[in-house]
């Protein structure tokens, strides 16, 4: 049931919302899609490996704090687990607006929407978690949290936007030396 959730909660509104992201301002400047190339060339390709990476990172890191530094529960693990994936869908949907510019440069909550997906999500996975149904927490298998286990789990969730960041800055350079040896090669 997590990974439902996962699946369909947590990535259908933010990628409803990021659909209506407006396109970038300099969207035309930007060189065509080579005609033989593929669905992962250029940046996608690279995000989907290097995020997928980044975020397993963030949960396994949460899963041994939990069980080895805090001796949680294994029940209250995998909720924190869940917690973090969750929120990490919730906050990265705000570093996906755009491959290579910061969330600054384009402005946080410029898109409405990616507001209203954040604030919905954030309600409806926090309910499951904080209202005690049994129902609910036996379907998903998950318990309730206390205040350090919901700290650690939103800290390293949150911890997707800085990483990203700092990734796009890396990235930015790159296209720029690209850019630039372009040009010097002609």
């Amino acid at each position: 049931a997590l990974i439902l959730w996962v699946n369909f909660v947590s990535d259908t509104f933010p990628a409803l919302a990021l659909g209506c992201e407006k396109a970038e301002k300099d969207v035309l400047k930007k060189p065509p899609t080579e005609s033989n190339g593929h669905l992962f060339s250029g940046l996608v390709g690279f995000n989907i490996i290097f995020n997928g990476i980044v975020q397993s990172l963030l949960v396994f890191s949460v899963y041994f704090i939990s069980i080895y530094a805090l001796k949680v529960p294994y029940d209250a693990t995998i909720t924190m687990c869940f917690v973090t994936l969750a929120f990490i869908e919730l906050f990265h949907q705000f570093n996906m607006r755009s491959e290579e510019k910061s969330i600054f440069q384009i402005g946080v909550f410029k898109n409405k929407w990616v507001n209203l997906s954040f604030l919905l999500e954030l309600i409806l996975t926090s309910v499951i978690v904080l209202v005690p149904l049994g129902a609910v927490h036996t379907a998903f298998g998950i318990t309730s949290l206390g205040l350090t286990e919901w700290l650690i789990s939103l800290a390293f969730a949150f911890a997707i936007v800085p990483i990203m960041e700092i990734t796009k800055v890396f990235i930015r350079m790159f296209l720029k030396n690209k850019k630039k040896n372009k040009k010097g090669s002609k």
